[in-house]
């Protein structure tokens, strides 16, 4: 999804070096209300529709999200704005 080379749109790149995402959890982590990891309380895991508003944000403006991970590594969200789509947003 990501190509220095490319000139055409803008990045915006978001990642940690945290514990991870399975990828059988990737395809959902955008639905609201969903958490890969079952074990957590709302209290430390916060309520799972973070990254659904985001999405829905994203859509409504005509970009595109992804998501990148690996267990054990962390995680990358990479938002994708056209840079025709941004300025005529303005």
């Amino acid at each position: 999804m990501y190509d220095k080379k490319e000139k055409e749109d803008y990045f915006v790149i978001v990642e940690d070096n945290g514990v991870g995402i399975e990828k059988k959890d990737l395809d959902l982590i955008f639905e609201k209300f969903y958490r890969s990891d079952f074990s957590r309380s709302r209290d430390t895991g916060g309520a799972g529709i973070g990254l659904s508003i985001v999405s829905r944000i994203i859509s409504v403006h005509k970009w595109t999200i992804g998501v990148e991970s690996e267990l054990g590594k962390g995680t990358k969200i990479i938002i994708k704005i056209p840079k025709k789509s941004f300025r005529e947003s303005l």
